[in-house]
């Protein structure tokens, strides 16, 4: 599925620049927020992205209908939607619509503009196409959707209606224009994906109106409509740069308002006028292990690899900002198991060690070369990606492994991971949701027919963590849920040995002196329609 966004993302912005790449108006500085990401923004398509930078744009233009609590992920607020009822049998949604609201465009939110919406989405629409949302999995269970009026019904082929509330709090279930989404009928799904970047026309406090290929910067401007009411920043600019000491730099000379990719060495010195929000995020690394390529299809060649890996070695290298991770869960769930470790993980190292080699050496692996590929540039969840994938590199060459770290671009390392062309890949996975279903839906699972999901780096599924994954999506009290998720961790580790969880880290979004009001939610995502200038 990566392979094919960034597709659809080289034909958008080859597009959108033909040539020569739009220029961003000069506008007043007191009254402009620039917001310096060190990933690069690409496609402003929410339907075709899941990369980071872009939803933190669209999160500004678009809207869902129910939100999560900023404070308490468990807990859901109207958005789009003043009210919802889920039926007795939890097979349904009704949802009550806000009145009066207005699109970026001057078109009017209704049921079936909604409805519109989710069409496309859910690939239910033959003059909509798209191939394989990122997202569409999240809401395969919609069976029906019926508009009137004001009112939108979803209808479910099983009872999960509360897991489903849940996956519509997510930015790619946003309610696009329905004039824009009109004009895409007919339209390939790369020429769609340009026009959704160039005609962008959400519900947001901000409207985006220009997008700049060549700098991968986006400017908005507060939508003066909002039903909200229309925000005290007037500009917004997201701009990207990849040098950690250059964005610092540029929080503390004013240039940058909000810095969210911030270095870790860095946080203790935002001090004084300055802030830092940091929080332990729903967050992981780990290190996915191919089940089916050549090198690691043996079982015992994976938990080899997992008895090599000490965690612990790796907390300096996040500076402390960062704790062993067990799980393929982050430790901010509850459905975490803090008692649970794979087995041999218990002993002391040199024990570990001294097992991996007799795995190694009874499956006549010692020595076997075998390549950890990992991303060039920081991710939230892996910084100094390099390094990080070398000192585990010392550690499985420790044990008999000829280990090859090897440092990709993240085109190339996305495609790898779409593709399945690798041996063991060091990646991450942070939560759209807050829900565990996130977590074990696109990285262990797959369809009914037993296909591994996109994201699965495993290349493999096993059909009862599937059906456990099922159930647990039915399962309505919490004691349940928790209970079958640990137990789905237990398999996993057990019995597919896929995956070696490492890290769980703390995120930071540092903001300058000038701004205030800044809400960043349970998730750590950010929302401007609040912030304001301080006196």
């Amino acid at each position: 599925m990566k392979g094919l966004i960034l597709t659809v993302i080289a034909v958008f912005l080859a597009a959108c620049s033909g040539g020569k790449a739009p220029t961003i108006n000069r506008i007043d500085p007191n009254t402009l927020v620039t917001v310096i990401t060190a990933d690069q923004v690409a496609m402003l398509d929410l339907h075709v992205t899941d990369n980071g930078a872009d939803i933190k744009v669209l999160r500004q233009a678009y809207e869902p209908l129910v939100r999560l609590d900023h404070k308490d992920s468990n807990k859901f607020v109207p958005c789009l939607a003043t009210a919802w009822k889920i039926a007795d049998d939890n097979s349904s949604i009704s949802f009550n619509l806000r009145d009066g609201v207005t699109f970026h465009d001057g078109a009017k939110l209704d049921a079936d503009a909604a409805k519109l919406t989710f069409d496309r989405l859910l690939g239910r629409d033959a003059q909509l196409p798209l191939a394989a949302p990122p997202y569409r999995h999240a809401y395969s269970s919609v069976k029906e959707i019926a508009a009137e009026g004001m009112t939108l019904t979803m209808r479910l082929d099983r009872p999960v209606a509360h897991l489903v509330l849940r996956n519509l709090a997510m930015f790619s279930a946003s309610i696009v224009s329905p004039k824009l989404i009109q004009s895409l009928r007919g339209k390939s799904e790369q020429e769609a994906g340009v026009a959704m970047g160039s005609g962008a026309a959400g519900t947001g406090p901000f409207k985006i109106v220009n997008f700049d290929t060549s700098t991968y910067s986006v400017r908005l401007e507060a939508f003066e409509q909002y039903w909200g009411g229309t925000p005290q920043i007037k500009n917004v600019l997201f701009r990207n740069n990849k040098d950690p000491q250059a964005r610092f730099e540029a929080l503390k000379s004013g240039q940058a308002d909000i810095v969210d990719d911030l270095a870790r060495n860095q946080w203790s010195e935002v001090t004084g006028d300055f802030r830092l929000v940091s929080f332990w995020a729903p967050n992981i690394c780990y290190l996915g292990m191919n089940c089916k390529h050549e090198k690691t299809k043996e079982k015992a060649i994976r938990e080899a690899i997992r008895l090599a890996i000490d965690q612990n070695e790796l907390l300096p290298l996040y500076n402390n900002t960062a704790r062993p991770n067990y799980s393929m869960l982050p430790q901010t769930f509850v459905e975490y198991d803090a008692n649970y470790r794979a087995p041999g993980l218990l002993a002391d190292m040199e024990t570990r060690r001294t097992e991996a080699k007799k795995l190694l050496e009874s499956a006549g692996a010692l020595g076997r070369e075998i390549k950890i590929s990992h991303p060039k540039d920081d991710r939230p969840y892996l910084p100094g990606p390099s390094k990080i994938a070398d000192k585990i590199k010392q550690q499985l060459n420790a044990v008999g492994f000829k280990a090859i770290a090897n440092g990709v671009k993240n085109d190339e390392f996305f495609r790898q991971v779409s593709l399945g062309v690798y041996e063991l890949i060091l990646i991450g996975w942070m939560s759209d949701n807050g829900d565990p279903d996130n977590f074990y839906g696109p990285l262990t699972d797959g369809d009914d027919s037993g296909k591994p999901s996109f994201n699965n780096t495993s290349c493999s599924m096993d059909m009862k963590v599937h059906e456990m994954l099922r159930a647990a999506q039915l399962a309505t009290d919490d004691a349940t849920r928790i209970s079958i998720y640990r137990n789905v961790e237990r398999r996993l580790q057990e019995e597919v040995a896929g995956y070696v969880p490492l890290v769980n880290t703390q995120q930071a979004i540092a903001l300058g002196k000038r701004i205030e009001g800044v809400v960043v939610d349970s998730l750590g995502m950010y929302y401007l329609s609040s912030a304001k200038f301080r006196k």
